[in-house]
């Protein structure tokens, strides 16, 4: 399982906050992630998320706290009326250790069922600086990732500066 919290700033295409949870998978064309929950602070995102490529998009609330340089957390909450009163449905803790030299590239793929269009198979990449970090995810019991609860982060790492493109302007459908 993944976790992706990503600020998407200003000077791209939108600018939001998102929490996107994946599972890694194989097919036949190598490695590949699928989107099982993400939460989004946007309309436009939620909206293009679901319809270009099948990602199961809701709305949620974000608040980044502390300096993004080398510590962050991150809590959303759905933007459910019906949930109790309390902490965060899921907090996130990134504090970042070991800066790792220049800007590395990745490339990678989405693999998504798509409610029209059958399977889709999103190209990405993506380059920035990376530092690997320390990672704690606390998930509210009862709450969409009460399954990470007391789990430990086997990989941690930030990309700051970073550049991605997502598909073509579409997945391809498979």
């Amino acid at each position: 399982m993944l976790t992706f919290w990503v600020d998407y700033r200003p000077g791209g295409t939108l600018a939001y906050r998102e929490l996107l949870v994946a599972l890694a998978v194989r097919d036949g064309r190598g490695s590949a992630a699928c989107a099982v929950e993400a939460w989004v602070d946007d309309e436009r995102s939620l909206a293009g998320g679901r319809a270009l490529w099948g990602v199961p998009k809701q709305r949620g609330n974000f608040v980044f706290g502390g300096t993004l340089t080398s510590r962050a957390r991150v809590s959303v909450e759905q933007d459910e009326p019906v949930r109790d009163a309390g902490g965060p449905s899921v907090m996130g803790l990134h504090r970042d250790l070991l800066p790792l030299p220049g800007r590395l590239p990745v490339r990678g793929r989405l693999v998504q069922p798509h409610p029209v269009h059958g399977v889709c198979d999103v190209p990405m990449r993506l380059s920035g600086r990376v530092r690997l970090g320390r990672a704690r995810l606390v998930a509210e019991p009862g709450g969409p990732l009460d399954c990470l609860a007391g789990r430990k982060a086997l990989l941690a790492a930030s990309v700051r500066g970073f550049r991605m493109i997502v598909g073509g302007g579409e997945g391809r459908p498979r």
